[in-house]
């Protein structure tokens, strides 16, 4: 069955995030009640009708989360007021069962309307379609006295509060009391529990007994009258709710004095507690009264809408969360920070999602990053809401470049995707990724030397140490090339300098992958010269060709190169249709069968022959490939292999018109012996439009020579003055085009491999007989564990000159980094000075 999952079915079912999530839950219908079952929860929705006569006539819908088939039977009993069946089953349930909430739409006796609350509580409950309320509630309602007397003796808590702060005192005088006289008894039942308070307040500030009067049920005045109840006395939980709502801090202060007990101080008052309330509403004095007086900062119950966390991000009081952060145990810390509102989204994401609406020191939702960013260890930075957006896409999204950087810089992944498959990167302009880039080049005036340049890499730290982690040095990277294809973007010399680093890592397995390649191509093309590069050399007494000594020393020692080339690039995959399907790995597998067949199957010389000269085209032709992975000849195959598939995709889109000419001069030129057949005139028509017409040779003085030489025309018109000169201009067009991006089709290709080289290297397969070579090679390639362990790299300029410098153990070693002795070149320290010098330009001004 499908998994329902954590998933917050307190939303309305008209929401679209509930419908989305409604998805993943099956639904049976039975009785007239939908049940919706989950692995390990049962979800539970019933629908009732109450009318004046006692009969139900207005429409509501009560859902329950419950975590055992005892729950939803008792709330099926409840539901039809059966106390017999519900005194068999809750024996079976524990106190936190019976409880346990459930959510009603909000209409009748549980509307917003119908209770006047704070506009911002009603702000808050209206984004919400439903309220959240307890059995105890649903009976009361429904006024089955017996369920309700069951309920209590069972443990219910007679004074819990719904998400208007109603207890079921509150809910009775609401309903049809003219005509049910079970309501009646409900109020005996719960007027006689010992645990009762007869005078809670709910949001609005209004008493049950108010209640009664407001509604002109007199029984219920005659009750409190005759058990003598001090209507106009509050508890203390009350009173400091009162103090908080008046913005009292004077009473509240006194109040607080009064209490003993700091479990008063965690009271659940329908959306809110005093803490999330005071949180909600910025009150900072009256948060360091309540977390003084041992007020829990992470307590939350179900019929609340946001941690106190959450409700200082939201509004961006830097101050109070702060507060409440210190506050935190240790141990409660990533609870407090991964508390999820009914989107799915934490703390974090709520502080990137909106921007300071004017200067205020009260207000600072950067700050509020900056605080959570500083326990970053106790929750995970990439947590994903329900549509898959990671805070890193919030902060996109909402144009929050600030944050984003920031986000970066403490190792956010930029290249986990939302539900859409889009990457937070799509969501920046190229504007605002400049100016990111920018941000991680930080520039510091208080050295001795004339400024120093700080290249900062933190927004790929995340992936040192992870051998196994899909997450490599290469991944921001690789999205930023993916993303923005553009010069401006991969000129940066952010961009640049690490790109050379790794390069400089990398680039001996490379060279050896070309090395290979190259003994591989220049022995197989000695043997073929050798054996099979004529017919007449069989024919020879004690050729060459007859030793078989010779022979089997070149097939042993091409089949070790093939194999060992292949066997390795194979068990670098994850998967063998990972390596098949790989464009690269065609032209190797046709290598690879071609050889075998040329080696060792016994074909006559000259299909052998034949075989030998397809071999040697694929051979070569991937040998040239193999070129474009090293960096000095990436530009130019990058052009050649763009400017083949374009004129191939060129020439499929007009294979047509030449093929209806060759079987129209097949039909027509059959007198000549190059047309007599239709294969050749197809090639004889393939070459004609290259430029070699061969007029004279046609017979054009044939039985029709106006239709031949019009014809002929036509052919000359379309073909060789239209297509051919089309053909050409596009080829010169897309050069210069290629020309213009050379340098960045050149890096886009040079992080391409290099990014799939560390992901071959990351194998995963503990079978992998090659997985601690790969392991250790690896290791070796990351730029982030043994040259730049600090994440960043340290660039001394002087008036006069440019030094470059690596800083370790407060020394500085004349190299780049330490372990290898190369210099940065000299574009990247030009690039770096024009963006240090705006910089610091900027900081004058």
């Amino acid at each position: 069955m499908p998994e329902v999952g954590n998933t917050d079915l307190s939303s309305s079912s008209s929401s679209p995030h509930f419908e989305r999530r409604s998805l993943r839950v099956q639904t049976l219908e039975s009785s007239g009640n939908r049940f919706l079952f989950g692995n390990s929860e049962i979800t539970r929705i019933m629908s009732f009708k109450q009318g004046a006569n006692g009969d139900h006539s207005s429409d509501a819908l009560l859902e329950t989360v419950v975590s055992h088939d005892y729950r939803a039977e008792m709330m099926e009993a409840l539901e039809q007021g059966d106390g017999k069946t519900l005194q068999a089953i809750i024996g079976h349930l524990k106190p936190e069962e019976i409880n346990g909430s459930v959510t009603h739409s909000a209409e009748g006796v549980f509307s917003i309307a119908s209770v006047d609350l704070p506009p911002y509580a009603r702000e808050d409950l209206s984004q919400r379609d439903v309220i959240t309320i307890y059995p105890v509630h649903y009976a009361a309602m429904m006024g089955y006295k017996d369920c309700l007397k069951i309920l209590l003796d069972a443990g219910a808590d007679p004074n819990v509060k719904d998400s208007l702060g109603q207890t079921p005192l509150h809910i009775l005088p609401k309903g049809n009391w003219k005509f049910d006289n079970n309501l009646q008894g409900c109020l005996d039942v719960l007027l006689a529990h010992q645990k009762i308070d007869a005078n809670r307040l709910d949001l609005s500030k209004t008493s049950p007994f108010c209640r009664a009067e407001q509604h002109k049920w007199s029984y219920m005045v005659d009750k409190y009258k005759e058990a003598s109840l001090n209507t106009n006395q509050i508890t203390l939980a009350d009173a400091l709710l009162n103090g908080i709502i008046d913005r009292n801090l004077s009473d509240f202060k006194n109040t607080l004095a009064a209490i003993e007990n700091s479990d008063t101080l965690d009271e659940n008052h329908g959306s809110y507690t005093l803490l999330q309330l005071a949180c909600r509403s910025g009150l900072y004095d009256f948060v360091v009264e309540l977390l003084g007086s041992r007020a829990c900062p992470i307590t939350k119950y179900d019929s609340n809408i946001l941690s106190p966390v959450s409700w200082a991000t939201k509004y961006g009081y830097h101050r109070i969360l702060h507060l409440l952060v210190r506050s935190v145990k240790k141990e409660n810390l990533g609870n407090a920070f991964t508390e999820c509102n009914d989107m799915g989204e934490t703390p974090l994401h709520l502080s990137v999602m909106h921007s300071n609406p004017q200067d205020c020191d009260e207000v600072d939702y950067y700050r509020c990053l900056e605080i959570l960013l500083e326990k970053k260890q106790y929750f995970n930075i990439d947590h994903v809401n329900l549509d898959g957006n990671t805070a890193l896409h919030c902060a996109a999204l909402c144009n929050n470049i600030r944050a984003y950087s920031l986000l970066l810089k403490e190792g956010a992944n930029s290249a986990i995707t939302n539900v859409l498959g889009a990457c937070s990167m799509q969501y920046i302009s190229k504007e605002d990724m400049l100016q990111i880039l920018n941000d991680f080049i930080e520039v510091d005036d208080k050295t001795k030397m004339s400024y120093c340049i700080k290249l900062n890499y933190k927004m790929i730290n995340k992936s040192i140490g992870y051998v196994d982690s899909e997450d490599k040095e290469m991944t921001f990277f690789n999205s930023l090339t993916k993303v923005f294809q553009d010069k401006d973007i991969l000129d940066h010399p952010l961009f640049n300098i690490f790109v050379f680093l790794k390069w400089m890592k990398i680039r001996k397995f490379f060279w050896l992958n070309f090395g290979i390649h190259f003994i591989f191509t220049a022995l197989l093309l000695t043997y073929i010269f050798i054996f099979h590069s004529s017919l007449e050399k069989q024919e020879s007494e004690h050729s060459i060709i007859d030793n078989d000594a010779l022979r089997m020393s070149f097939a042993v020692i091409l089949l070790v190169v093939l194999f060992f080339r292949e066997v390795i690039q194979l068990f670098m995959m994850k998967t063998l249709k990972e390596y098949i399907l790989e464009v690269k790995n065609i032209t190797e597998i046709i290598t690879l069968v071609l050889t075998i067949l040329l080696l060792f199957v016994p074909f006559t010389q000259s299909f052998k022959m034949a075989i030998a000269a397809w071999l040697v085209i694929f051979s070569v032709l991937e040998f040239i490939l193999h070129l474009g992975h090293l960096r000095p000849f990436a530009v130019y195959i990058t052009m050649f292999r763009e400017v083949a598939w374009n004129f191939f995709k060129f020439i499929c889109l007009f294979s047509t018109i030449i093929l209806a000419f060759g079987f129209s001069f097949y039909l027509m030129f059959q007198v000549n012996e190059k047309f007599r057949s239709l294969p050749e005139s197809l090639v004889k028509t393939m070459i004609m439009t290259t430029g070699e017409l061969e007029y004279g040779d046609l017979p054009i003085s044939s039985s029709l020579p106006v239709a031949t030489h019009f014809m002929l025309v036509v052919f000359v018109f379309l073909i060789m003055l239209v297509l051919v000169n089309l053909l050409n201009g596009l080829a010169v067009s897309d050069i210069q085009a290629i020309q213009r991006r050379s340098q960045v089709i050149s890096r886009m290709s040079l992080v391409e491999r290099m990014t799939q080289l560390e992901k071959a290297f990351a194998v995963e397969n503990n079978r992998n007989p090659f997985k601690s070579i790969f392991s250790r090679l690896f290791s070796n390639t990351l730029i982030m564990k043994s040259c730049l362990p600090k994440a960043y790299l340290l660039v001394y300029v002087n008036h006069s000159d440019v030094q470059c410098k690596y800083k370790t153990n407060d020394s500085f070693l004349s190299s780049i980094c330490e372990c290898h002795g190369y210099q940065l070149e000299v574009e990247h320290i030009k690039a770096l000075r024009e963006i240090v010098m705006r910089k610091m330009v900027t900081l004058h001004r």
